[in-house]
């Protein structure tokens, strides 16, 4: 299981994208959408993308050049 390091969530609280630590020792992102479920706010996550990185910096880095959210308030 991959290790949170940051969270950068959207205005709305309807997105966020997780900066992780991989099993491997490598770093990557995940962007997840909200819902309500009958159990209260849940994240799913959309499509991945295939950025692995060597360091934390790079992959929040790839994260703002990749999806679309992100590189609107850059």
């Amino acid at each position: 299981m991959d290790n949170v390091l940051r969270t950068i969530l959207r205005a709305d609280g309807k997105r966020r994208v997780l900066i992780v630590q991989r099993n491997d020792g490598r770093y990557s992102f995940k962007e997840e959408s909200s819902f309500d479920s009958p159990f209260g706010k849940r994240w799913a996550a959309l499509p991945p993308h295939a950025t692995i990185c060597d360091t934390i910096e790079r992959a929040e880095s790839e994260a703002y050049a990749t999806i679309d959210w992100l590189i609107a308030i850059k």
